[in-house]
């Protein structure tokens, strides 16, 4: 592979994929997709995109993971990055369920069109997840849950996924319930 590939796949892939899953979630929702489908069909597509580049063009070599890491980061994706947040969900909006409306801010701009929301709640989040991440790194309690995202020796695509779960919980915070109460839309959470 040429060093043009190279680098064109290393500093393409990321953005490409994020774009194009994008477009993939955009076009399922206009296609009449239920939600949870145009949801997890381009997350699934872009899992499998970066999975047959790390194939093809490993970033190193040593760093492609024994069959036991494979298996226990999967273990940790499904559990901590699917099934906890949908968990939390639930909890939450059951907990919510009476009083959602007495909760809700109206403030969030729902007359903006869906991409403008969308771009403003990622800088939010972003902005939120940066300063969580940073006190994860300097505060020992927090560190203490956080050293489990860096404890692998390689880095891989399903490796990321690694995280304690009351880290995920508190992210879930940051991430989630505050769009809940502002009253984001679903289609745009």
């Amino acid at each position: 592979m040429s060093y043009i590939s190279k680098l064109i796949i290393s500093k393409g892939a990321y953005p490409i994929v994020m774009v194009s899953s994008l477009v993939l979630y955009q076009t399922a929702l206009n296609a009449g997709c239920h939600l949870v489908t145009a949801t997890y069909l381009p997350v699934i597509v872009a899992a499998l995109i970066v999975l047959l580049l790390e194939l093809i063009h490993p970033e190193r070599k040593e760093w492609k993971p024994t069959v036991s890491e494979f298996r226990l980061d999967a273990l940790y994706m499904l559990l901590v990055q699917v099934l906890l947040p949908k968990l939390l969900t639930f909890l939450v909006v059951w907990a919510l369920l009476g009083s959602v409306q007495e909760l809700q801010f109206d403030i969030w701009p729902s007359h903006l069109p869906a991409l403008y929301q969308v771009a403003l709640m990622l800088v939010a989040v972003e902005f939120f997840r940066y300063w969580l991440h940073r006190a994860a790194h300097e505060w020992g309690p927090l560190w203490r849950l956080h050293a489990i995202h860096h404890s692998p020796k390689g880095l891989y695509w399903l490796n990321v996924g690694r995280f304690h779960p009351l880290e995920k919980t508190l992210q879930f915070v940051i991430d989630l319930l505050p769009f809940m109460l502002l009253g984001v839309d679903e289609t745009i959470i």
